[in-house]
């Protein structure tokens, strides 16, 4: 029953493949002259981001641009939007790629482990800390998007009323939610994006996760729990249970650009990118877009479709936040 659960959670709550997303090697971006990227940190709960920011190099002192915040999907890090953020940067944005909380060189989740507080008799204290890595925590992640939407707030030439947000695969979902309660977010695209909800056996399962840190039977940040053969990382199946990006949806005004892969193989479109745009027609959202890249999968809008999905997210963003 407990792997059958587990199955259920991967393959059709969070909606995401058998193949683990480490396998995938996503080209590399070519900076051209016209765009300068620098290394930058972006706090968020504590934790530092790792962040590239992207700016067209002959911006004036004084000029007030658009900007957009990105975010990878799971197992993916900054380096999966880098070309999409060269592009955007070559028409005039500041872009913002960061790798979220715990993975790649981003810093974790911290807590004291075991009998970690230990007074001498010098009244000198003894502390271990621990650092969670590779978790997929989707509240976190809201938070993530939301401190970098911060950092572009208070960067130099960024017009902090025209910021848009792009996110990909899990982060499709991720940056949907985030916008949702965040009102200077004036537009998004969402690309081959999955927008799991827990329900069945895996909201139950779930839920005994969550007793179980609160009680102490289980640690304060869970780590290598509920890891599924193949899939870089785990879930915190307890804050699964305060997402739902499907209920997010219900609050979206914003002009929305949906991208989905005719030949999606992870969940069916149908309940999810295709199923959001419906909802979205039905509350009167007048500037939304659902587009199918023909002849790819989930993976193939990195590579075959890149040019397409690439040409329509900067023309929706040219559109709406320029």
């Amino acid at each position: 029953m407990f792997i059958r659960a587990i199955r259920y959670l991967y393959a059709v709550i969070l909606c995401v493949p058998v193949l683990g997303y480490a396998e995938v090697k996503y080209p590399e971006a070519v900076i051209p002259e016209s765009v300068v990227r620098t290394n930058v940190t972006i706090w968020s709960d504590g934790r530092a981001l790792d962040a590239d920011l992207y700016r067209p190099v002959d911006l004036a002192v004084e000029a007030k641009v658009p900007a957009i915040v990105t975010s990878h999907g799971w197992g993916g890090n900054k380096k999966t939007a880098s070309r999409y953020a060269v592009k955007f940067a070559e028409q005039g944005f500041i872009v913002i790629t960061f790798t979220h909380s715990t993975w790649g060189d981003s810093g974790g989740n911290l807590f004291l482990s075991g009998d970690s507080l230990k007074l001498d008799t010098s009244d000198k204290a003894e502390v271990n800390v621990h650092e969670v890595r590779n978790l997929v925590d989707p509240i976190d992640w809201i938070q993530n998007v939301r401190s970098a939407v911060d950092y572009l707030e208070g960067e130099a030439n960024v017009d902090a009323d025209r910021i848009g947000v792009w996110g990909t695969s899990f982060g499709g979902g991720v940056v949907l939610t985030a916008a949702s309660t965040d009102e200077r977010v004036i537009a998004m695209v969402s690309q081959v994006g999955a927008f799991p909800v827990a329900s069945g056996p895996t909201k139950v399962h779930a839920k005994q996760r969550a007793v179980d840190i609160a009680r102490g039977a289980l640690p304060p940040v869970p780590e290598d729990l509920d890891a599924f053969p193949g899939l870089d990382g785990t879930p915190n199946l307890a804050r699964f249970l305060q997402y739902d990006p499907v209920k997010a949806v219900e609050n979206i005004r914003i002009p929305t650009l949906i991208i989905s892969a005719e030949n999606e193989q992870f969940f069916k479109n149908e309940d999810h990118s295709n199923k959001v745009y419906k909802l979205l027609k039905q509350q009167g959202v007048e500037s939304i877009r659902y587009q199918m890249i023909k002849g790819i999968d989930h993976y193939g809008i990195y590579f075959d479709g890149y040019n397409e999905g690439s040409n329509l997210a900067l023309e929706w963003f040219s559109k709406y936040l320029k």
